[in-house]
């Protein structure tokens, strides 16, 4: 598993998002490297049904550090969409006591 890594650093974070979709989408596409890019559609490109969407929020909270809205695994349509997500939600915890 790999370790938490914070979001603190907003140059590096859109990449650790992009790398932890596509280490997740190729899990489901038994091992196939999946090329992800900001703009990859979640559903159409990645092949995500609302299962694994939900996995996937999963896993970036865990790995990031941070607490995303529920509806976002609904409302995100592309890998930009759970970046923005991903910098709302470390703005959410570094405020939280």
């Amino acid at each position: 598993m790999k370790s938490q890594t914070s979001t603190s650093d907003p140059q590096a974070l859109p990449a650790r998002v992009r790398a932890l979709v596509e280490d997740f989408a190729s899990e489901l596409n038994r091992g196939r490297r999946v090329r992800v890019h900001a703009h990859s559609h979640l559903e159409r490109d990645l092949g995500l049904d609302s299962l694994a969407r939900v996995e996937l929020i999963a896993r970036l909270e865990r790995s990031l550090g941070v607490r995303l809205r529920d509806r976002v695994a609904l409302e995100a349509e592309q890998v930009q969409d759970l970046i923005e997500a991903v910098r709302a939600g470390a703005r959410v915890s570094r405020a939280a006591p």
